[in-house]
């Protein structure tokens, strides 16, 4: 796998596969220097890289990967084992953790704000609605709830997981890949507390299926695709509300790997990054809420702006092959 190249402040990351790095170069042509920052994790906004060691998560600016800029706490209550998702938007970062007790225990889903004031830790907020269980691993009430998440270091690895980009949404789920019945679940991070706003059902997938998420640019719509099921779903819509719209459930999608939790070998597929899906796009205009996918040898558009399935006639889009440097693209919107 060859290199790429991400945008940053005043230069840009040039991540290497091969190398098991991410390098920032500056592109400055008084003061030009590139700054090694190893096997950390990149900033979608190319500002800051983040390294977690004994369960604390370490900030560096772009342009210094010596010295820290911020950490998370390292108390149990306070620190950061897994990273999530960072928002591209706004510096936002969420994380999870597993918090034991004398006989309960559960996961925690942490959120961390870059830039606060000396003494420069990161202070968390945490979303609400964990299931909390016995020594045994059982539901204290038998079963978690609608309401609460079940969801940890461990039941998160190989999951996708998204921040929207103004860092107001963070969805995930679990269950993908596995061959068993899992959960899709999005919490409203604007919200005070922040509770977990809804948990569906999603059908099983096998390995190889693909599964990704993708918010709409107007952030009033949040994408899943489940295998060959291509969904929909209103955020700000309540437990028995109708705000779930089918798009495809015949998607016909290709094979796909599962997604990467080591970002420096895999920062395409990263867990936490943007959709990766060939299958469809958001338009960039926020203006709207249309999106494209390719079924077959067929691009379908679909416009959601008044909250309902409003497909264009398909169009003829013959499959890419090898040589093929992209799928498809929306126009970008008008200035």
């Amino acid at each position: 796998m060859g290199r790429f190249a991400m945008p940053a402040s005043g230069g840009l990351f040039v991540n290497s596969p091969n190398d098991d790095r991410s390098v920032y170069n500056s592109i400055s042509v008084d003061n030009a220097f590139d700054e090694d920052h190893q096997t950390n994790f990149v900033d979608p906004a190319g500002r800051f890289s983040a390294l977690i060691s004994n369960k604390t998560l370490t900030l560096f600016k772009a342009s210094n990967s010596t010295a820290p800029f911020e950490n998370t706490g390292s108390t149990p209550d306070s620190n950061c084992p897994k990273l999530l998702g960072w928002a591209l938007g706004r510096e936002r970062i969420a994380c999870v953790a597993h918090v034991s007790q004398a006989t309960t225990a559960w996961g925690e889903i942490r959120i961390f704000d870059i830039g606060s004031a000396t003494p420069f830790e990161l202070a968390a907020s945490r979303v609400n609605g964990a299931c909390v269980k016995d020594i045994h691993g059982v539901p204290l009430a038998g079963q978690c709830s609608q309401s609460e998440y079940d969801y940890d270091e461990t039941s998160a690895v190989g999951q996708p997981r998204l921040l929207s980009s103004s860092g107001r949404w963070l969805a995930f789920v679990t269950g993908a890949q596995s061959g068993s019945n899992g959960f899709l679940h999005w919490v409203d991070l604007s919200a005070t507390p922040a509770n977990l706003s809804r948990k569906l059902l999603a059908i099983a997938t096998t390995t190889g299926a693909p599964v990704a998420l993708a918010f709409s640019p107007s952030e009033r719509y949040l994408l899943h695709q489940n295998g060959d099921w291509l969904v929909a779903h209103l955020l700000s819509a309540g437990a028995n509300d109708s705000g779930d719209i089918e798009i495809e459930h015949n998607l016909n999608a290709p094979a796909g790997a599962a997604c990467a939790e080591d970002f420096a070998t895999g920062a395409l597929r990263w867990c936490g990054g943007a959709n990766s899906s060939p299958s469809f796009t958001w338009s960039s205009d926020a203006a709207g809420d249309v999106l494209a996918y390719r079924k077959a040898d067929k691009l379908i558009v679909v416009d959601l702006t008044k909250q309902g399935f409003n497909p264009h006639p398909p169009l003829a889009a013959p499959l890419c092959d090898a040589t093929c440097s992209g799928q498809y693209t929306f126009q970008p919107p008008k200035p």
